[in-house]
């Protein structure tokens, strides 16, 4: 159905996809221990992984890391207890979702 290129490509966005999310990971520690510029750089992260996969057709990541943008954007600079638990849950859901599209483009999980 995909010509090599484009299997390629979507394989190198989902390496990248497993990149941003040790990367969402490390920012997330640092506003947990009270780093409130964290919550804007969880932001942009968040916001990246959204556009790309809007633009290479991952809806369902796109659906979460949007929920996720939008989440930390409601929570501000210092979230509360709930909001973590809703960002952890959200996280959680994003990696899921990146390990089923890794299995379907069949890389390693």
């Amino acid at each position: 159905m995909f010509d090599d290129g484009f299997k390629l490509l979507g394989r190198n966005f989902l390496d990248r996809m497993q990149k941003e999310m040790l990367l969402l990971h490390q920012v997330m520690a640092r506003g947990r221990s009270g780093d409130a510029s964290a919550m804007a750089d969880a932001r942009n992260v968040a916001a990246r992984m959204r556009s790309g996969c809007a633009k290479l057709g991952f809806l369902e990541m796109r659906r979460i890391s949007s929920s996720l943008e939008l989440k930390l954007k409601d929570a501000g600079p210092a979230p509360s207890d709930k909001e973590w638990s809703t960002f952890s849950a959200l996280m959680q859901q994003l990696q899921t979702a990146l390990r089923d599209a890794r299995f379907q483009a069949g890389m390693d999980a």
